[in-house]
């Protein structure tokens, strides 16, 4: 089976999340997808995040912040 780019993107950014080789947030820039479609993904995959609640919240409100930056 031929698999797409994005496919492939998906499939190295999840594994290197589920390895702990890179943060969600890295993750979901590797996989080329938004920070909430990449946390859609890993639950449609059964992927459990690997670290707390604050974590998660401290990694979305830097990518507020990151993204606030870019539209000022």
């Amino acid at each position: 089976m031929d698999k797409g780019i994005e496919d492939v993107k998906m499939d190295i950014a999840v594994d290197t999340y589920v390895k702990g080789k890179a943060s969600l947030e890295k993750s979901a820039g590797i996989s080329g997808s938004s920070l909430w479609d990449f946390l859609d993904e890993l639950r449609r995959r059964n992927v459990t995040l690997k670290y707390s609640v604050a974590d998660a919240e401290s990694e979305i409100r830097r990518a507020v912040e990151h993204r606030k930056g870019k539209s000022a």
